[in-house]
This record gives C-alpha cells, sequence and structure tokens, in this order.
C-alpha cells in the first residue's frame, strides 16, 4: 500500500467521522436544545420577565424551525419509488449495468469486440 492510499483513506476517514458527528449533533443535542431554549421563552412570557434569550438561544430555535420546515416540505417530494423508477429509467444506468453484466460472464477479448459494437450502436 503506498503513501497517498493511506492518506486518501485517512481523509476519507475524517470526513466521514465529520458527518457522522454533525448527523448525531442534529438529531440528538439539537432538540434538546431548542426544547431548553423554548421553555426558557415559555417561562419568560409568563412572568413578564425584562430578560431576553441569549442570542446562542434563539439561534437553536430558528435552527430547529429551519429544519423542521425543510423537513416537511421536502418529505412529500421524496416518494422513494418515483426516485427508484427515476434512476431506473436513465439511459447510461442501463449501459452501465449491461456492461458490468457483459464484462462478468464474458471473456476479455469478447468484451472488448462487443463495448466496440455496443459504442458503435448507441452513438450513431
Amino acid at each position: 500500500m503506498s503513501w497517498y492510499s493511506l492518506t486518501i483513506r485517512k481523509i476519507i476517514s475524517f470526513g466521514f467521522i465529520l458527518c457522522f458527528d454533525s448527523f448525531l449533533y442534529t438529531f440528538t443535542v439539537q432538540p434538546i436544545r431548542f426544547s431548553l431554549a423554548l421553555w426558557r421563552l415559555f417561562i419568560n412570557t409568563i412572568t413578564n420577565s425584562k430578560a431576553p434569550l441569549p442570542p446562542s438561544q434563539k439561534a437553536d430555535i430558528l435552527r430547529t424551525l429551519l429544519l423542521t420546515v425543510s423537513i416537511l416540505i421536502l418529505i412529500p417530494l421524496a416518494d422513494a419509488s418515483k426516485i427508484y423508477h427515476s434512476i431506473r429509467g436513465q439511459d447510461t444506468i442501463k449501459l452501465y449495468v449491461i456492461f458490468n453484466a457483459l464484462e462478468v460472464r464474458l471473456s476479455p477479448q469478447r468484451v472488448s469486440g462487443l463495448f466496440a459494437d455496443l459504442r458503435w450502436f448507441f452513438n450513431r
């Protein structure tokens, strides 16, 4: 294994850990912070307190509301069967599947000739 392969693996691993940390924060810590900020806003409203919410709690409320509104807007648009059939209907995906199936089943000499014929057929 070369040094650049190891470096690329380290970078990809770091990116995965970073994305996983962000995912965990969004769905575990953020709801807790939102509920605490909402509780403080509720208490301030009931007691007519003059102490405003700190900017961090305002940001927590806005972040959670933005996430909730985004999810509510995007979930009806993300029908899994429509996405599947849209991807399956693409010609490039079909060619990719055909090429991989042919590459596995045929010998290398036949595959190169067959690929040339297929490319000629699809590029006419």
